[in-house]
């Protein structure tokens, strides 16, 4: 029998702050309430070891050794818990050393000893601060050796929590966690002044011209964990009653769930509630894997991406489902099916209001449902957009034909069989024995033996192939048509190649965007590309944005930035792709295979005037043709990585304005012959593999 993992456990709270410092009430109850959560549910799955530091105990000092000396002794298999309930607050960053930090501001946890009674030489725990010590905690154990990365979670409710650091009185009973420089109350910012290199507590390890040459997860690297923040980082956390708004109602979904709720639910959850009641956002994010939000709380067993929304019960709106305008939800969704996973009753919404990230509901009998639970919204046809599917029997196969036919017309939700070719969207090739999914055939004939991705013979496999294609369709399309649409002029996009200043022009063709960035260089014998990407607001109001990559394999990237959507506050803010590094594009092997023009994929930005999850647009890479010539079929890896005015009546200043722009990324293929006499340079050896069929229509006939 399997021994259980180990929970390693920091929690920090401080209330009795030094009397120069405004005190708190709620903090060190958060701490206790999640530590009773933890013996109470969580003891059953895990051996606990926390270390509580409280008031005065909560020195920099402690708590840095805490992060090397405690939670670094978890091992792979075990899960890691920072939790911090606290004041908050932000100091000037030096533009030359953090220059992804767009507000020129870092966000920080106040210890008990960061300000001094002068106010002067605050030491706060820095973002970056705490990036290098969760770092630590996951690569290295306490002797500083060498380790796997364990599970890591970090909890922070306080004040600018988004980017991991608690202010204003909303009335006599709500208490901000914000602490500011005593200058406010003559006239001065909320920003403490920019601090000494010397006085981070990496400055002994960390190179500065480094960090003002190089990106920073070469120099600072982020650890793989799961963030749970209180706000965003320009907002403020209020505590009232005696606690976190936010860790109480955290606590409660977890307790009420027993801890058997994913990261993602648990994010949409704490939002609903406290929407309209505070002025709070409520942050969950993950710093590397977006997959990582569908995983269970602490990393338990179990989880899957939801294929439903969740519906619940919000005091100012009634009955309110996570989804709306984004996600397909229309006038047209006649009846919204409400699951309940207690009572296996299913219950029928109807839509009151369609806002772009949520659908307010009308129940005709809502007395029967419990106001404090969780119930999933069912659509039919949810997230996916219909597509026509011409099947091509080539192998003159009728066992295969029909099996396909038979499964896209009992199960296939937006899935329809075109009767010919030219109205098609995607073909299904019967050939060798395989369903081969391919573009139709327009100028190219040969067209049909370039497999978009592996053709397999698995009917099932091949019906999943399909579904995804019907979401990447969705998303690929998505669009405002409804009366609220943001105008294109409120927001700027440049793509940047390396080695110039001056964005590449993005031009109209036929109706499309499109930039091109040429290969510029080999790196291992596989054509590369560098640029950054910048996004720049020209709105007056704060506007929320989110870039998404499409790629040729039908797979969704939503992370390049650290929260999947990022705020842009005022009007020339600008916010870079993965903190500023390089985004490097690779030649995929079957431009070369199958003699393809060029690479094309797709950027869609995503902008709206209100706050919105991309996490249900996250979708992998189906497998890519090129595995049939390689007999070591590893995982599929994207081929883009971290290189580091008809509306003239409409009111695009509306709280819920939203648009998306779509922008084709073509790379050409140098070595294109369009008349296919040039056969590729490994060709004989391919030609024995399980592709070799493929190849030979194409080349040798």
């Amino acid at each position: 029998m399997n021994s259980k993992p180990n929970l390693y456990v920091l929690v920090v709270g401080i209330d009795a702050y030094p009397a120069h410092v405004r005190q708190l009430t709620g903090c060190i109850s958060d701490i206790e309430t999640f530590t009773n959560y933890l013996q109470r549910y969580e003891s059953d799955n895990y051996n606990l070891i926390i270390q509580k530091r409280i008031d005065a105990d909560a020195t920099r000092n402690n708590i840095t050794a805490d992060f090397k000396m405690h939670l670094a002794k978890a091992t792979s298999e075990d899960v890691v818990v920072f939790y911090y309930s606290g004041h908050g607050a932000q100091e000037q960053a030096d533009s030359t050393i953090w220059k992804a930090e767009s507000d020129s501001k870092l966000e920080g946890l106040v210890l008990y000893d960061s300000v001094p009674p002068d106010y002067q030489n605050c030491k706060f725990l820095a973002d970056k601060e705490l990036r290098y010590l969760i770092n630590y905690a996951a690569k290295r154990d306490e002797t500083g050796a060498p380790k796997k990365s364990p599970h890591i979670v970090v909890i922070t409710d306080c004040c600018h929590s988004g980017d991991n650091t608690r202010g204003l009185d909303f009335n006599a009973q709500a208490v901000p966690r914000f602490f500011r420089p005593l200058n406010v109350r003559d006239g001065g910012g909320d920003t403490f002044p920019q601090r000494a290199w010397a006085d981070f507590l990496f400055s002994n390890d960390i190179n500065i011209n480094d960090l003002k040459t190089k990106p920073i997860d070469d120099v600072l690297p982020q650890a793989k964990y799961v963030a749970m923040a209180a706000c965003q980082s320009n907002e403020l956390a209020t505590e009232i009653g005696g606690h976190g708004v936010f860790s109480s109602n955290l606590i409660d979904i977890l307790e009420r769930s027993k801890g058997v709720v994913t990261y993602r639910d648990l994010q949409n959850r704490i939002k609903n509630y406290i929407k309209n009641r505070f002025p709070q956002v409520p942050q969950i994010y993950a710093s590397s894997d977006a997959g990582d939000l569908f995983r269970v709380f602490l990393g338990k067993p179990g989880g899957s991406k939801p294929i439903a929304g969740n519906v619940q019960f919000n005091e100012t709106d009634g009955w309110v489902m996570d989804m709306g305008a984004m996600y397909g939800i229309s006038n047209q969704t006649k009846t919204i099916k409400i699951l309940s996973s207690a009572d296996n009753v299913q219950r029928t919404a109807t839509i009151n209001k369609i806002l772009p990230n949520q659908t307010i509901l009308t129940l005709q009998d809502d007395t029967v449902l419990d106001k404090k639970a969780q119930y999933s919204g069912v659509v039919e046809g949810f997230l996916s957009a219909p597509i026509a599917i011409f099947i091509d029997n080539i192998d003159v196969n009728p066992a295969l034909e029909t099996a396909l036919k038979n499964i896209i017309l009992t199960k296939g939700v937006n899935l329809n069989l075109a009767t010919q070719e030219d109205v098609a969207d995607y073909v299904v090739r019967i050939f060798d024995g395989k369903y081969a999914i391919t573009n139709r055939v327009d100028t190219d004939p040969k067209v049909k033996f370039k497999p978009l991705i592996l053709p397999t013979s698995d009917l099932d496999t091949t019906f999943g192939y399909l579904n995804q294609i019907s979401q990447y369709e969705y998303i690929k399309n998505l669009e405002n048509t409804g009366d609220n649409v943001l105008s294109l002029d409120n927001i700027t996009i440049e793509f940047i190649k390396k080695g110039q200043s001056i964005a590449e022009p993005i031009v109209n063709e036929k109706g499309k965007e499109v930039v091109e960035i040429l290969f510029s260089e080999r790196v291992h014998g596989v054509l590369t590309s560098e640029m950054t990407i910048a996004v720049t607001s020209n709105d007056a109001h704060p506007i929320y944005v989110s870039l998404l990559y499409l790629s040729s394999s039908f797979g969704v990237m939503t992370n390049f930035f650290r929260t999947g959507v990022h705020q842009l506050e005022k009007q020339g803010d600008k916010v870079l792709v993965f903190d500023g590094e390089a985004v490097t594009m690779y030649s995929e092997p079957t431009m070369e295979i199958f003699n393809l023009p060029a690479a094309y994929t797709l950027f869609k930005l995503i902008v709206s005037h209100q706050s919105f999850d991309v996490t249900a647009f996250e979708l992998e890479d189906l497998p890519t043709a090129d595995k049939m010539f390689d007999k070591m079929r590893g995982d599929t890896d994207r081929a883009i990585r971290r290189s580091n005015d008809d509306n003239k009546n409409v009111d695009t200043e509306a709280a819920d304005a939203w648009t998306t722009r779509t922008i084709l990324l073509r790379n050409p293929n140098p070595a294109y012959d369009a008349q296919y006499k040039n056969k590729p340079g490994k060709f004989v050896a391919w030609q024995n593999t399980e592709g070799g069929v493929f190849l030979e229509k194409l080349y040798l006939s």
